[in-house]
């Protein structure tokens, strides 16, 4: 039990973290994030559905494959995809094989792909 408050401590800590360099602004709001494209709001949407629906791993490895670092937006999008899956319920996640230290893992892997490797290991330390 206590492994897992730390898990989504630290999972809500990144979110925010990363929110805050991306949007300059300090918020717990996170729906009120805005996208520079249209598109890429789509695309979030369909895939929280996809991950709603029980294809996490499915939702995830699109939206890894699909990043394009160039673009701030789809950090934004999986900064906000995986805040959602910290929402999910431990034993949804269970059901459909993922853990929080997948979400975990999943942003430290976006973090560092979009050079913020460094800063989200500060809050682990």
């Amino acid at each position: 039990m206590f492994e897992q408050d730390y898990m989504m401590r630290m999972i809500h800590e990144m979110v925010r973290m990363l929110i805050k360099l991306l949007s300059g602004k300090d918020t717990e709001r996170y729906d009120q994030i805005e996208f520079k494209e249209e598109e890429t709001r789509a695309d979030y949407e369909r895939l929280v559905r996809l991950a709603d629906s029980g294809d996490i791993c499915g939702a995830e490895n699109e939206l890894v494959e699909n990043a394009d670092v160039g673009n701030q937006d789809d950090l934004r999008k999986a900064v906000l995809f995986y805040s959602h899956l910290s929402g999910m319920s431990d034993e949804f996640l269970a059901e459909h094989n993922f853990s929080r230290e997948e979400i975990a893992q999943g942003l430290r892997y976006m973090a560092d792909m979009y050079g913020y490797g460094e800063i989200m290991g500060l809050l682990e330390e």
